[in-house]
């Protein structure tokens, strides 16, 4: 085989190996694009529908995950939260929650449960402190309660609703 064979030989042989490149590189991406709705199902039925972000803060602010109740970390602004979060306002502070259908806010020395909070209910427990809730929108299905640990209160229509707990949960 002489040289000019050569370079044309192993140009097509160049060729043929990025064809077949092209070929398994486009094969991988059809069979990902195939697999993409499943997986996005998947991850969008473990996610919640509603989440709740921290707006506004002042003092100190902490969060303890339901997995790890007895451990609290502090948290600031944009901080997301959602079903089963708890959080706490120093004596000090005050914290602010935006969940999309309106607000909540917590007064200094507030200790609170998120017990629900999803596309059709909000649900809070209040264990000790001040919580102001504002509901923007009330949807008919939709609930919004309020639980302390002498009473429920359930707010059937859109306002600004103040609950306190005393410190002895009177």
């Amino acid at each position: 085989m002489n040289g000019i064979s050569r370079v044309l030989c192993c140009r097509i042989h160049r060729r043929s190996i990025r064809a077949w490149l092209r070929g398994a590189a486009a094969a991988l991406v059809l069979a990902a694009l195939a697999a993409a709705p499943a997986v996005a199902q998947v991850a969008e039925d473990e996610l919640p529908g509603r989440v709740g972000r921290i707006a506004d803060v002042g003092g100190q602010l902490h969060y303890s995950p339901p997995e790890q109740p007895t451990e609290w970390a502090s948290i600031g602004i944009n901080y997301p939260i959602t079903t089963g979060d708890n959080l706490w306002v120093s004596a000090d502070g005050w914290a602010e929650v935006d969940y999309g259908g309106g607000q909540f806010r917590l007064a200094g020395n507030t200790n609170l449960h998120v017990s629900r909070l999803d596309d059709r209910q909000l649900a809070l427990f209040v264990a000790q402190g001040s919580v102001i809730v504002r509901l923007r929108y009330l949807e008919p299905g939709e609930t919004a309660t309020v639980d302390t640990p002498n009473t429920l209160v359930q707010l059937t229509r859109p306002g600004l609703y103040r609950v306190d707990v005393a410190p002895d949960r009177q």
